[in-house]
């Protein structure tokens, strides 16, 4: 039986924020000030200097989730090395492969413009949120139908082979194993 794969957060909203903060005068000639400012807004809460460190490790409830979308499963925080760092390290932690639809990821578009722009993946670079299993698609919609919508997105699920893979279209892309 497989479960599936859920992410909170959307994809590399810190890093873009960041990213803009770094090369804002660059930015300012390319981007409207409007638009700037939707970024700006995307930097979040002040945290730790290393996010990573405050997250709940992989193996642990998720402790930002809301207390009815916990999960026993693996959670791992979105944080060093991007989403794709922490899609490995969840099927690692969960002893399973996973495969990932590239278009289920929540990812802002100002985050894809700044990212292009400056020649990034935001993949690869630190979110807010974490990544997390959950149970089969059936149980997940029974209990939608009776509390509404989840506070998370559903990218992909779990594999018996041992492949982390993101599907974009019809083309497959093979996650490698992170540096640590």
């Amino acid at each position: 039986m497989s479960l599936l794969v859920c992410m909170t957060g959307s994809a590399a909203d810190r890093a873009a924020a960041e990213l803009m903060e770094q090369n804002a005068a660059l930015l300012a000639e390319h981007f409207p000030e409007r638009f700037l400012e939707r970024v700006r807004g995307m930097k979040g809460p002040a945290g730790p200097e290393d996010p990573e460190k405050a997250e709940p490790e992989a193996g642990a409830e998720d402790a930002s989730l809301p207390a009815e979308q916990k999960t026993a499963a693996p959670a791992v925080p979105i944080g060093e090395g991007g989403l794709w760092a922490a899609l490995w390290k969840l099927g690692e932690a969960a002893g399973t492969g996973l495969t990932v639809e590239a278009s289920a990821i929540p990812i802002r578009q100002e985050v894809v413009e700044i990212c292009e722009f400056l020649g990034q993946d935001p993949y690869s670079l630190p979110s807010f949120g974490a990544v997390f299993l959950r149970e089969p698609q059936a149980v997940l919609e029974a209990r939608e139908a009776e509390n509404g919508q989840p506070g998370f997105t559903v990218i992909g699920q779990t594999t018996r082979a041992a492949a982390r893979i993101v599907r974009v279209g019809d083309r497959v892309r093979y996650l490698n194993r992170s540096p640590q």
